[in-house]
């Protein structure tokens, strides 16, 4: 934490709400993990609020160390050192689609903070397609097909990450093609999701059995671990 850069700015009282932006350089810096720190004080230099956030940089091909003389990868200077343990809850919660059962079973058995952090670093540490790099590639992809799950299908009492049409973009990613087929008077809303890849070509059919809920349920894939029902057609006049 020793302080690389400062920037101070003056603010006018206002009665109406603002919004305050600036940008600094960090072409000099190495790969590694910084604190950005954001004061406000009064006239008078008395602190009234602050927020730090930890961020980190990445340059490719940039194998020096930062100045704790650690990496990235090194739990210590990792976000997982100093985590909160209802974030390493929800962070395993989040990882349902694709963690092992012996995973699950030997996390639930944690009951000290510390231990829970360093399972949590090395759960994704083990799935990192590239550890040579600062940025672990396979859990920001991960992460951010739960927001796009998120944005995209939020129920009204679910995330979206936890509903049919989230957990197979998740698992599967974005499909090649989709054909809508919105509300008729003898039928109900649904979806058919087309990929091309996967599994030689699969698709997965969802249905919006509750008419404008926008929740549609996964009634029939051609994917090996899914729901597999032929007849799923009958399910559109139920």
């Amino acid at each position: 934490k020793n302080i690389i850069f400062t920037s101070q700015k003056s603010i006018k009282p206002s009665s109406v709400s603002i919004a305050e932006y600036g940008t600094m350089e960090i072409d000099t810096l190495h790969s590694g993990i910084y604190f950005l720190e954001v004061l406000l004080a009064n006239q008078l230099n008395n602190v009234i609020d602050s927020k730090e956030k930890k961020i980190f940089v990445y340059k490719l091909n940039d194998n020096k160390a930062d100045n704790t003389g650690n990496t990235p990868q090194n739990f210590l200077t990792s976000v997982y050192a100093q985590m909160k343990e209802e974030d390493l809850d929800r962070e395993f919660d989040l990882s349902v689609y694709i963690r092992t059962d012996k995973e699950t079973k030997s996390y639930k058995n944690l009951n000290k903070l510390e231990d829970k952090r360093k399972f949590m670093f090395e759960f994704w540490k083990s799935r990192d397609n590239n550890p040579s790099t600062a940025v672990n590639e396979y859990k920001v992809n991960y992460f951010k097909k739960i927001n796009e799950a998120n944005k995209s299908f939020k129920g009204s009492y679910r995330e979206g990450w936890k509903t049919d049409r989230g957990r197979i973009l998740i698992i599967y990613g974005k499909p090649d093609d989709i054909d809508r087929f919105p509300f008729q008077i003898n039928t109900k809303s649904y979806e058919i999701w087309k990929y091309d890849s996967v599994e030689g070509g699969a698709q997965c059919v969802f249905i919006e059995r509750d008419q404008a809920t926008g929740v549609y349920d996964l009634v029939h894939s051609t994917l090996r671990n899914e729901l597999q029902n032929p007849n799923w057609e009958k399910e559109l006049t139920n």
